[in-house]
Parts: structure tokens; sequence; C-alpha cells
């Protein structure tokens, strides 16, 4: 949105504006191309040399203006940080070189509207310590960064991760047994942040109890020789399987990584059998 201050007055000659008019107009497609509580104002230059500065007046009150920006030399600016559902009031000045400043210009208004809200969902990603959130950005084309905050408490979020012209993200590696509550924000090339978009929750299940599965091999005389062991659940990531005679002392057999699928190949560790040897007994550590 483009609020324009036309000075149709000149100027006299001791720096005292007569008959001072502001103009409002709005460019085309301007409010979806900035951010929402952002304004930008643009006016039409004093027909004086010696202006050097103008003070930009503003405020939530009519003819009331709690803020000043002093800008040099330029009749285009933005003015940031607005709140959103908020109107405010503008009035600008000029300053000549002398510091002297001149007379107020009529007031121009600006609604600052309440952005569109940011739908957030979320739903399990490959692997069940993974959530996947998508979201959808709202009518403002200017978005191009996302903060998501989260936390294990409902309107707490103690962690923060920023995307980059992503509205479909995944969370990895969220710890077992634990609720995770999500929400979105959006911000623009200024800056602007917008409020949370609602809450959206991931319950992190326990994992499944890893139970290993034994098959024996014998050879032609009925000898068991070879024992292959594996798994009845998805394990994912780097694990350990450990061998001891009396379930006290493992020591570590073989190592691999496991991709979750649960076809009984994440954990598939053969062990050779010594008859003259006591019972062996083994474990999974799934790091």
């Amino acid at each position: 949105m483009i609020v324009k201050f036309r000075l149709l007055a000149r100027r006299a000659r001791f720096f005292c504006f007569t008959g001072l008019f502001l103009l409002v107009w709005f460019a085309a497609g301007f409010n979806q191309a900035r951010a929402t509580q952002s304004v930008e104002l643009s006016w039409d230059p004093s027909p004086d040399d010696d202006v050097g500065a103008y003070n930009v007046y503003y405020g939530t009150t009519s003819g009331s203006y709690d803020n000043c920006v002093t800008f040099s030399d330029v009749t285009d600016v933005i003015i940031p940080g607005l709140q959103d559902g908020q109107t405010y009031y503008f009035a600008v000045s000029a300053i000549d070189d002398n510091d002297v400043e001149g007379e107020l210009s009529s007031e121009v208004s600006y609604a600052v509207p309440v952005p569109d809200p940011i739908v957030l969902q979320a739903n399990m990603a490959d692997q069940v310590q993974d959530v996947e959130l998508n979201w959808v950005p709202g009518a403002n084309d200017d978005y191009y960064v996302y903060n998501v905050y989260y936390g294990t408490q409902s309107g707490v979020y103690t962690n923060m991760v920023t995307f980059y012209y992503q509205t479909d993200v995944v969370i990895y590696d969220l710890p077992f047994g634990n609720n995770f509550y999500f929400v979105v924000t959006a911000l623009d090339a200024y800056g602007d942040e917008t409020p949370f978009s609602n809450e959206v929750s991931y319950a992190v299940p326990l994992p499944v109890p890893i139970v290993l599965q034994t098959q024996t091999y014998a050879d032609d005389n009925g000898v068991p020789y070879l024992m292959e062991v594996t798994v009845n659940a998805p394990v994912n990531g780097y694990w350990e399987l450990d061998t001891a005679p009396d379930l006290q002392s493992w020591s570590p057999y073989e190592y691999g990584y496991g991709y979750g699928y649960g076809d009984g190949y994440d954990v598939d560790v053969y062990y050779y059998l010594d008859p003259t040897q006591p019972q062996m007994f083994f474990r999974v550590i799934n790091y």
C-alpha cells in the first residue's frame, strides 16, 4: 500500500507552508507486494532547494503523533513494525539546511490489515521419530522465510528452526515417548514476522521392543553349525549385536545399520556354532 503526500501549495519565503494538502492513493497490487506490517510513504519533494530532510510523524490517534522518523533527501520511505489490525495516522514536514522545520502536511491514515492465518498440519514422516510439517502461507506472496517453533508443552516453544522458500519440511530425530507442539510464522523481506499459526501436535511413540529371532542350520549329520539372528521390529540407525555365555559378560560381535524397514533385514547376522563351547546368548543395542 502506497500513501502519497502531495504538496500542492508552495512555501513562503520564510519556510512557512500555506494551504498544505495531502492526497492519498493506492498503487495497484501493492497490498500484496508489501508486508502487512509495513507501509510505504511517498510525497512530492519540496520545491525549495534548501530542503535537505523530512520528518515523518505517526501514531495511533489522529492528530497525536508518538513517533517521528527523520529521512535525509528522500521522498519515498518504508515504515516497518506496524501492529496488525491497528490504524495509524501520518503527517510529514520539511526541514531546511538551517534546521528550520515547516508546518505539518495534512494527515493520512493507514489501517494495517490482519494477515491471512497460516494453516499448519503435522504428519509422521518416513520414521516415527520424524514429523512432516506443511502449511499454506496465505495470500501474501512476499513471504520467503519461515520459523518453526516447537516444544513439549502446549504454547511453550523452546526450539526454533528456520526454513527458506519451503512450506513442506521435516523435523528429525524427536525423542521417543514425547508429545511435541508446533507453530510456524512467516517473515517477509523487511523482517516483519506474522503471528503464530495454529498449533499442531505430534506424539512420538515409544519404540517397539526388539525381540531377537533365531534360525538354526544343521549339517547332513544333523549337527547345528550356523545360527541366523534377526529381529521382529524395525531397527533404524546403527546397531550392535552382543554375545554372552551368562547374560552378564557381554562382548560386541557385529555392527550394522538398519533402515527401519522391519522386513527382517534391519538386523541379519550369522553366528557359527561351536559344539565344544557353552550356550551363547544374544542382544541388540540400537544407537
